[in-house]
């Protein structure tokens, strides 16, 4: 969410056709939905390990660093029982 909105905005990351499936970008993609899947369900470790495997290989890729910081911040401070896996931005 956005600062002072209720609503999430969704945010996509642009990377190119459909058929990139079986490049580097690709396995990039599919790695990263998974790192996702497990982030929302609070799994750190798990979604950790691919997102490091993924800097590894891309280490310019601003979606892992952010969401490696995020689960670095939610280790100290632990989202809300009800948590919907929702980012909410402390600043616009």
């Amino acid at each position: 969410r956005v600062k002072g909105k209720n609503e999430p905005m969704p945010i996509f990351e642009l990377m190119g056709h459909a058929e990139l499936r079986d490049t580097e970008t690709g396995w990039l993609a599919t790695r990263f939905e998974e790192a996702f899947r497990l982030y929302r369900l609070q799994r750190w470790q798990q979604a950790e390990a691919i997102l490091l495997e993924l800097l590894a290989r891309f280490p310019e890729d601003g979606p892992c660093k952010a969401y490696l910081e995020r689960i670095g911040q939610y280790r100290i401070n632990p989202p809300p029982v009800d948590w919907d896996g929702v980012y909410v931005a402390q600043s616009k």
